[in-house]
């Protein structure tokens, strides 16, 4: 009788300690995996144990449960219509018309290196490649011109895509596009911007081959629909004077214009040139109470009599071409120098070349 009492007892305790547990909730009972039931996630804005906090009373011992707000939440969503400081939102809307403004939208990778393209590259193998294909030519494995499931997906080298704006690209990357999803939930703004370089460096190997463009930059300036001036090399032309639209010149400033091109020998102005004087011609208008010499110089090769009329020849030629678009005969005059004002030593090839060149300078 002795030995079943005391076994009631302990078998009642246990009972007792079991409730007990489950009760403060320590009980994980026969749960698999009780974490899952019972979650540890701090989720700040919904009232619940996870987000309250225990502080001690001045007291010294005694907790009390603290909530930051009355309904028991400790944090509050951001007010509609803000966002994170140092953040910019995607200012074009999902709709047609926001698709068209997108096109306004630069990349500011447009001259990305060899590291940004490969970074582009990785995520367009992960994300892209699998309807693209890895040479953009819409056939990726799942598109039905490699026989899967899907049609309609775009060949990046099509006439309706080699010159299509950087921002519509970003644009439909953001939001989805007709079966495209969005891809603003697995790629951030940084990489998708890095994903639309990569693709246009695809497009220019292509109109490089195709076209017969002369350079790779010329290539980029296709796709990119850009119509930048090209030297007679093809190479896009970038002049100092871009810069100085709305500067407000002053005597003594001087400036070597390094866009001017001529013919070995001769002063006949080639067409190339045309972009450069016409940012001179536009900083003369705007400085209408100043005025300049148009100046030409050579290296020390040949004669030196042959060389100051052919410097002042070219001079000249400049002259006439800033006279025909509209410059005042009464704010610019020219005059040839020869070999007798050099920049650098006649010694070699390079340094010939910085000698044989137009300045304008401002005398009065």
């Amino acid at each position: 009788m002795y030995n079943k009492f005391m076994l009631v007892a302990i078998l009642l305790l246990i009972v007792m300690y079991l409730f007990k547990c489950k009760a403060s909730g320590n009980y994980t009972g026969r749960e698999y995996m009780p974490d899952m039931a019972h979650s540890r996630a701090y989720d700040v804005y919904v009232d619940g144990p996870g987000t309250r906090t225990k502080i001690l009373r001045e007291s010294g011992d005694q907790q009390l449960d603290y909530q930051l707000f009355a309904d028991g939440k400790v944090a509050r969503k951001p007010v509609a219509g803000t966002v994170p400081r140092g953040q910019k939102p995607y200012p074009f809307p999902n709709t047609e018309q926001g698709y068209e403004q997108a096109a306004s939208y630069e990349n500011p990778y447009w001259d990305a290196d060899k590291k940004i393209l490969e970074e582009g590259k990785q995520h367009y193998t992960v994300y892209c490649a699998v309807c693209h294909g890895e040479k953009g030519q819409g056939q990726g494995s799942i598109s039905a011109a490699a026989g899967g499931p899907y049609g309609g997906i775009p060949n990046y080298f099509g006439d309706a895509y080699i010159q299509m704006p950087e921002g519509k690209m970003f644009h439909s990357m953001h939001y989805g596009k007709a079966d495209m999803g969005s891809y603003a939930s697995q790629l951030s703004k940084d990489e998708r911007w890095k994903v639309v370089a990569y693709i246009k460096s695809l497009q220019a190997d292509y109109a490089k081959s195709s076209k017969g463009l002369p350079s790779d930059e010329a290539a980029l300036a296709y796709v990119r629909g850009k119509n930048l001036a090209l030297s007679p090399t093809g190479e896009p032309i970038v002049s100092e004077l871009e810069s100085m639209k709305t500067t407000k010149l002053k005597v003594g400033d001087k400036f070597v214009l390094k866009n001017i091109f001529f013919d070995t020998g001769s002063a006949g102005l080639k067409t190339e040139s045309y972009y450069e004087l016409d940012l001179l011609q536009n900083i003369l208008n705007n400085n209408a109470d100043s005025k300049v010499e148009i100046s030409g110089h050579t290296d020390s090769d040949g004669v030196p009599e042959n060389n100051l009329t052919l410097s002042e020849n070219r001079s000249q030629a400049a002259y006439q071409y800033l006279i025909s678009k509209g410059v005042s005969e009464e704010q610019i005059t020219f005059k040839g120098y020869g070999q007798d004002r050099p920049v650098a030593p006649n010694d070699t090839p390079e340094n010939k070349q910085q000698n044989r060149r137009v300045e304008f300078e401002v005398i009065e």
